[in-house]
């Protein structure tokens, strides 16, 4: 055992927070290399990997390796039965986590892959599917922003600081590499429309000129002013984004999603309104808003959510797993669920891929879990072969191959 388990504790639980300093680092892989992975210590130090769920900051050292390896030698498998659900449901599988410590060079995917299959395909589960021929890479921080005059900058190439002035309003790209709107009252009183867009395989942060934050899922938009100046602040957004809205009661937030409207004074809540989903979805998770279409209203609490489907319908549901509704957000995949098409869909956009669907393919198959999205396309889609998913990945084409006799 260390001769300071207490001190290496305290390490661990900083590293994952991307909190120590070099000197703190040098320490924790001095005291790590003197354990075992069947170290009792280990075992505290695994519980903690596995609530935090770190991402792989500082991964790319020989002795971090070591120190994931030995965490991930002995990981646990978790078992839980889950009982029927309803009349005449089948049962669901159970959840089987797959510890992945360094599955490609130069890669590890931290916290491990989580996946459940239920439902069709159980007779496939053993077949191996075809290898990809090309791999595709998870998506990252891209966007394009047009300005007021169409002009267009492409973020992931525009330096850090000033991008533009407009409308009275000082455009930033952040170390971080956000964009924020920062408005002067001794500037311009004009306020002219931006949008920020995301292509498949991008994600965006944005803070607002009165301070609201957005997150911006792949494959969408925003429109709004560089200024709120009249008496609301209204925004429109295609696909899915995340809201943080600052505070202004006397100012209210309107989120327009085609002829959905979402009303906030202050609070945090998720769209998603892409055209290719059967529902648009919002998800409150702080406050409450009001969801509007044509002349049906509801306030949502947090912890519900509101389908809109066609005509003026808004459907009410109260058992809602929000940080499933987030988990992009968090840079993670996860399904509660969900048939093979809806897991596509989502993974379609993050990597970029077009879907095809061959006759039998088993597009019934539901499934559920947690997928890390800073994976490859080729690790991602081998979990679902191993849940009896056979494909052939070529470039951006996935083909979904159907099931053997």
């Amino acid at each position: 055992m260390s001769s300071n388990p207490i001190r290496l504790q305290h390490l661990f639980d900083k590293y994952v927070h991307n909190a120590c300093t070099p000197e703190e680092l040098k320490e924790l892989w001095q005291l790590a290399g003197e354990l075992s992975e069947n170290d009792p210590i280990m075992d505290d130090i695994r519980d903690l990997w596995d609530t935090k769920k770190p991402s792989p900051h500082t991964l790319n050292s020989e002795d971090s390796k070591i120190l994931l390896s030995k965490i991930m030698g002995k990981a646990k498998i978790v078992d839980i039965d889950y009982a029927n659900i309803g009349h005449g449901q089948h049962q669901r599988s159970i959840w089987k986590r797959v510890a992945v410590a360094a599955c490609f060079t130069g890669l590890i995917v931290a916290g491990g892959i989580y996946f459940l299959r239920s439902g069709s395909g159980a007779k496939n589960a053993g077949i191996p599917a075809p290898v990809a021929l090309h791999d595709a890479q998870p998506g990252g921080n891209k966007a394009i922003l047009t300005l007021g005059n169409g002009s267009q900058i492409v973020l992931a190439a525009a330096a850090k600081g000033q991008l533009a002035r407009q409308g009275g309003s000082q455009v930033v790209k952040t170390d971080s590499g956000n964009l924020t709107y920062t408005h002067s009252k001794e500037g311009s009183a004009e306020v002219v429309n931006n949008t920020l867009s995301t292509p498949r395989g991008g994600k965006y942060g944005l803070t607002l000129a009165d301070g609201t934050q957005v997150w911006l899922n792949a494959s969408s938009s925003i429109t709004y002013p560089t200024a709120f100046t009249g008496g609301e602040r209204v925004v429109s957004i295609t696909g899915e984004a995340y809201f943080e809205v600052a505070k202004n009661a006397g100012k209210p937030f309107h989120v327009r999603a085609g002829d959905v409207d979402v009303e906030v004074l202050g609070t945090h809540f998720n769209i998603n309104a892409y055209s290719d989903e059967p529902t648009i979805k919002t998800t409150l998770l702080e406050g409450s808003v009001r969801v509007s279409k044509g002349s049906s209203h509801r306030v949502l609490l947090p912890g519900q959510q509101v389908l809109t489907g066609k005509g003026n319908t808004l459907v009410l549901g109260t058992d809602v797993d929000t940080e499933m509704e987030v988990a992009w957000k968090n840079n993670e995949f996860n399904f509660k669920d969900v048939d093979l098409k809806t897991v596509l869909r989502q993974l379609s956009r993050w990597y970029d891929l077009d879907i095809v669907y061959q006759d039998g393919a088993p597009v019934n198959t539901r499934f559920e879990g947690a997928l890390p999205m800073n994976a490859m396309a080729s690790q991602v889609l081998s979990v679902l072969e191993k849940n009896g998913v056979r494909f052939r990945l070529d470039g951006k084409q996935l083909t979904i191959l159907p099931i053997l006799p």
